[in-house]
């Protein structure tokens, strides 16, 4: 995916003195950095369009994947609140989602909450909708906790847990390519690195506030992918391009994008999916204390609108049914004289 023919290569260290009004890495680097802290406190709400194909052949190495595959599209609504370290995200799913929900309606999606705050998670998964049960909640510690798939444009755009920024500043090589590429009407530098994670390449808008108007990425056997190296024969590809960028409060953001994303397994398996998002509401720098934006549904039910009655919950290790505003404990499972299990 990356061509490395007309390439400047050159270290960080050379850059430092190059001329004719190129900026240098490090410059580069540092403006992006600006421009990702500009958007560390925000809330967004995003709609998702996701057109998805897997296929795992009889040679897959999880047998219970072996022969499935499957292809459709999804929607999404998420709301997501961080302050840079507290985390909050709700999101609806619906559509053919997989092979397992082929038709989930828009009027009872499946929905995913979290919400982060000191190492302490609350989780609430289920369906949603007037004739859901509530599904299943748990509050626990949770130090190492990372949100994958947040909203793209704030440096998480690819698959690690790690911003973009700092991945580009640890590369083992970095080079800035000799000419602008013009992209939507600016004209954006290039930064090629080939990272711990594989080989990246950004596209640094200065007219849109320093902010990525393309990113592409791919890994290989041996580079790291969400935290843990690929394994021999497989090949993972993303591309973030046709982003659109809207002025809110004096910073720049970017309101709509797409994500492509490949991944092969060899003998034949792959998953892929196109993403298409849309930010339809954008907040910088709101007062979170103020908003609640973080406090525990448990203490704040309101912070979690679909922690109903009768959702099952587990916190602390002890397992409680949710009822008209708080917990109720659930009665020890016991074994009738037949040995099985009786109770909730």
């Amino acid at each position: 995916m990356i061509d490395c023919l007309g390439v400047l290569t050159v270290s960080l260290s050379l850059l430092a003195g190059t001329s004719g009004g190129t900026p240098t890495a490090a410059e580069l680097l540092n403006n992006y950095t600006k421009a990702l802290d500009s958007l560390r406190s925000i809330i967004v709400k995003t709609e998702v369009v996701t057109q998805h194909e897997y296929s795992f052949s009889k040679y897959y190495h999880e047998p219970g994947f072996r022969g499935v595959r499957d292809k459709g599209t999804s929607y999404k609504r998420e709301e997501f609140r961080t302050d840079g370290q507290r985390i909050h995200s709700r999101q609806y799913t619906w559509g053919h989602i997989s092979d397992l929900d082929s038709s989930v309606p828009e009027a009872q999606p499946c929905y995913n909450f979290y919400n982060y705050v000191q190492g302490q998670l609350y989780a609430h998964h289920g369906r949603a909708g007037p004739k859901s049960s509530g599904g299943s909640a748990q509050a626990h510690e949770s130090p190492n906790f990372k949100l994958r798939g947040q909203p793209p444009g704030r440096g998480y755009d690819i698959q690690s847990d790690e911003r973009l920024d700092s991945i580009l500043r640890s590369a083992k090589t970095l080079s800035v390519r000799p000419t602008t590429v013009t992209l939507g009407g600016s004209a954006c530098y290039v930064i090629d690195a080939q990272t711990d994670c594989g080989t990246i390449s950004v596209w640094l808008d200065p007219a849109h506030g320093w902010h990525t108007a393309r990113i592409e990425a791919k890994g290989k056997q041996g580079d790291i992918y969400w935290g843990k190296p690929l394994p021999p024969g497989q090949v993972v590809s993303s591309r973030m391009e046709n982003v659109r960028f809207e002025q809110i409060d004096g910073l720049w953001v970017a309101v709509e994008m797409d994500l492509r994303m490949n991944n092969y397994y060899g003998s034949g398996s792959f998953t892929r999916s196109n993403r298409h998002y849309k930010l339809t509401d954008v907040v910088l720098n709101p007062d979170h204390d103020a908003l609640g934006s973080f406090d525990n549904p448990l203490e704040n039910p309101r912070n979690d609108p679909e922690l109903k009655n009768g959702a099952s919950v587990r916190k602390d290790g002890s397992r409680y049914v949710w009822q008209d505003g708080k917990l109720v404990p659930k009665p020890p499972r016991r074994r009738d004289r037949s040995g099985s299990r009786s109770g909730n």
